[in-house]
């Protein structure tokens, strides 16, 4: 929705992302590809973040797959 919606999107203040959706599982492929995705998805909408000042990565396997998703809300 974030995507699609930038002018809602620049009003967000904090955003808490939980890639495995809550749900506890061992880790695995399935949970890799899901933080890649999700890494994916907010990298695209970085640049409407506009307002953002507090993000939480809330994942079982800890710190994101992809250190790009950190450079491009740096930017934002």
């Amino acid at each position: 929705m974030l995507h699609y919606r930038p002018e809602i999107t620049r009003h967000v203040q904090r955003l808490l992302v939980r890639p495995n959706g809550g749900q506890k599982r061992s880790l695995g492929i399935r949970s890799t590809r899901d933080g890649y995705a999700v890494a994916a998805a907010i990298r695209r909408i970085a640049k409407h973040l506009d307002a953002l000042n507090t993000f939480v990565w809330d994942a079982e396997d800890g710190m994101p797959p992809d250190d790009d998703m950190w450079f491009a809300l740096r930017l934002s």
